[in-house]
């Protein structure tokens, strides 16, 4: 995640190569196996459900949003907007694990999307809509039993909005779905926010599978993330219409899904490893094309650095917004020159290896996926822009100083600040400062590694203990100690800004 002044640091413009033409949604690529259903409605199987498994918890930042009797496993959402009402309507199918016996499920759901009928396990069921839930009676249908997959059916429609946000950041101010004046939509939705558009368990915890159809008028397109499952313009009495169907098949929390819904076409690029990149621009916009094809070279710069990309698709979507974001494989960036920047592209695909590849399990610990993220695009700014170490790290320290006495330390911030620089910066300092005491193999062995051996999630006391487990043997600083001074004191550790090679190559 980044904004205008989320990430204040300078650029070297590099020119980019030039991308191919614009297309109006591909094709899906030829696959050797069977293409997924195009039905999003329909469940997974039981051995797919199984890879979605979670212990969500309550968020101890924001206890309101989210309940962790809810293990959601799979999202079907079969969508359709009508501009012309500023409608959008649905159907939601949630198969999800309970992990407690209990009389009502409580799913996030904003009152704007008017709830029209409810099936728990195939009966319907009644329900109350409140100002931001949607809770089910199930006591009349024996209620849901701890460990047993059950299945909630939301059919609803509504004119979304997005919801005041818990951020002094200007650009982070609301969260969730907007509608823009010319009719199309789009959604950030971070630190929650998923709940204006789909009935869900809207916190980092809980992470699940998505199958998503969108049914927009043509020739504008609706795209999600994962993969392009089918796309196909139906003709009818009122018009033509484009159905597009997605599949995200990892596990993703609530935060990390996006929908984006205009006259878009799609640029196609591949990177080195020969993983084709998708971005989504609007029709004749042939500038923010070029600006997002920089996504496939930065793909290759970060698999040099980090390893094979943790997905099985990749691309971006460009958005009416002064922010961006790293949802999970098709990242989201507002329109503004920093937003579709080369360091911001680079920002939020580093993402997908942490914070999409390894989720933060409750909102006080985003310094996991910010910190490193950011940590990352200063070598990439060193390596290629060809800034000092010196500049770079004294640009930081500044940012870290001035933000941990406004907000906090990153492992305790003020949580009506998210999104400050602190969980930026701070920790960014912290793993240069380790990297130069563990010496150069051991810090990125661990950093290569934790993306593959961390997930799906986890929290700080997860992932301090897996680095000081590997990292004990190459140091004689007291590691625990050394994470309690960084993350959670009041004032800015003594930071020495060491200059440090490139990172050494994978081998």
């Amino acid at each position: 995640m980044t904004g205008r002044r989320g990430l204040a640091a300078l650029l070297l413009v590099v020119p980019l190569s030039a991308c191919t033409g614009e297309a109006s949604a591909p094709t899906p690529a030829a696959s050797p196996t069977p293409a997924p259903t195009a039905d999003p409605l329909a469940a997974p199987g039981a051995d797919e459900l199984a890879a979605a498994e979670d212990d969500p918890r309550r968020d101890s930042f924001y206890p309101g949003v989210g309940d962790p009797v809810v293990d959601a496993l799979h999202y079907g959402l079969d969508l359709r907007w009508a501009p012309e009402d500023r409608e959008l309507s649905g159907t939601a199918a949630v198969t999800f694990r309970a992990t407690a016996d209990a009389d009502e499920v409580r799913l996030d759901l904003a009152r704007a999307m008017g709830v029209q009928e409810v099936t728990l396990d195939g009966q319907a069921a009644p329900y109350t809509q409140l100002r931001r839930d949607l809770v089910v009676d199930a006591s009349g249908l024996g209620g849901v039993r701890a460990d047993e997959v059950h299945r909630l059916v939301v059919t609803y429609a509504g004119t979304p909005a997005p919801v005041p946000a818990p951020s002094a950041r200007t650009d982070l101010a609301e969260a969730g779905m907007r509608v823009t004046a010319d009719g199309w939509l789009w959604t950030l939705q971070s630190p929650y926010g998923a709940f204006t558009w789909f009935p869900v368990h809207d916190q980092p915890s809980d992470r699940a599978l998505y199958d998503v159809r969108v049914d927009v008028p043509a020739p504008w397109t609706g795209v999600s993330g994962g993969a392009l499952v089918s796309s196909e313009v139906v003709r009818g009495d009122s018009g033509s219409r484009r159905v597009t169907t997605w599949e995200l098949d990892e596990p993703a929390a609530a935060y990390l899904t996006t929908l984006a819904v205009g006259d878009y076409v799609a640029t196609e690029r591949e990177t080195a490893s020969g993983l084709p990149v998708t971005t989504w621009t609007p029709r004749g916009d042939r500038a923010a094309a070029a600006d997002l094809a920089f996504s496939a070279e930065a793909v290759d710069w970060i698999e040099d650095t980090l390893g094979p990309y943790p997905f099985a698709t990749v691309g971006g979507v460009l958005v009416d917004a002064d922010s961006a974001m790293e949802t999970q494989t098709l990242p989201t960036y507002g329109d503004t020159e920093y937003t579709r920047s080369e360091l911001v592209v680079l920002h939020e695909l580093v993402h997908q290896w942490y914070g999409d590849a390894v989720t933060p399990t409750d909102w006080r610990d985003l310094w996991m996926s910010e910190g490193m993220t950011t940590y990352l695009q200063l070598c990439w700014e060193v390596e290629v822009t060809g800034r000092s170490w010196r500049a770079v790290l004294g640009e930081a320290q500044q940012y870290a100083r001035d933000s941990r006495a406004l907000a906090g330390p990153p492992g305790d911030p003020d949580p009506r600040q998210y999104g400050s620089s602190t969980v930026y910066y701070g920790p960014a300092l912290m793993w240069h400062t380790l990297r130069a005491d563990v010496g150069e193999d051991a810090f990125w062995s661990a950093v290569r590694a934790w993306p593959a051996e961390g997930g799906p999630s986890a929290d700080r006391e997860e992932y301090l203990a897996w680095l000081v487990d590997r990292l004990a043997g190459d140091t004689d600083t007291d590691l625990p100690a050394f994470f309690d001074t960084w993350l959670g004191d009041r004032e800015l550790p003594r930071f020495d800004p060491v200059p440090l090679p490139d990172p050494p190559p994978l081998t």
